[in-house]
């Protein structure tokens, strides 16, 4: 009881959540209450993910014990992929988008030196030695629920620029992920078309679709098959 009001424990609303909720949600619920509870620190990932483990043993076994039910397969995927190193919604979204059509798991938390600084990378793939094609949700929103305008938000954004041009210097690939692309179907598509494209060919030799990741509509169209598109 909180308050006077009969409430569920912490373990028990994450597992209802990713049961009943889409896989782009309820990926976004397990990642925030990892999160919550571990409080990682970004220079030691290896460490929050140890911490993360008897947490995801103790969801799994309260799903496990709820028998055959509805939502068994998406949330067993959502757990398979949760994490505490994710740092807002929007990444733990894109990624169940990513993870749906078959892509491979993306890195996490990627730091990226840029001179005497690091830039921490949302997700990304390893695509040849020392060189990532990198994820970014882009942090607009995030800017504004801060409460920047004006010359604060601009020079937000101008160093946000500068430090996208310093990756690119490095030779990494970037793909810029925004809320809009999350929200229909067609969007969907076309992100994880932009994706692909950027990844080499070997990293999509074995994708196959994560059924637990379906969504209605699904990301890509029946009978669709991830193929990377030559440049012209």
């Amino acid at each position: 009881m909180v308050g006077g009001i009969r409430v569920t424990s912490l373990a028990r609303t994450v597992v209802d959540c990713i049961t009943a909720l889409p896989p782009v949600w309820g990926l976004a619920v397990a990642d925030s209450a990892l999160r919550a509870i571990v409080r990682p620190e970004r220079s030691k990932p290896e460490e929050a993910l140890e911490r993360a483990a008897p947490i995801l043993k103790e969801w799994r076994a309260l799903l496990e014990a709820r028998g055959p039910k509805r939502g068994l397969i998406r949330a067993r995927a959502i757990l398979d992929a949760a994490s505490p190193l994710p740092e807002s919604p929007g990444e733990s979204r894109s990624r169940a988008v990513l993870l749906a059509p078959g892509l491979p798991m993306p890195l996490l938390q990627i730091p990226v030196k840029l001179g005497d600084t690091t830039a921490w990378c949302d997700f990304g793939w390893l695509i040849a030695p020392g060189r990532y094609l990198l994820g970014e949700f882009d942090g607009a929103v995030k800017y504004r629920l801060d409460g920047l305008t004006g010359i604060a938000l601009s020079n937000k954004l101008s160093e946000e620029k500068q430090r996208e041009d310093g990756l690119r210097r490095l030779r990494h690939r970037i793909e810029r992920v925004v809320n809009a692309d999350l929200s229909t179907a067609d969007r969907r598509a076309q992100m994880v078309d932009r994706m692909v494209a950027k990844l080499p060919a070997q990293l999509l030799v074995n994708c196959v679709p994560r059924p637990g990741f379906a969504i209605a509509p699904d990301p890509l169209p029946p009978g669709r098959k991830l193929v990377r598109r030559r440049r012209r």
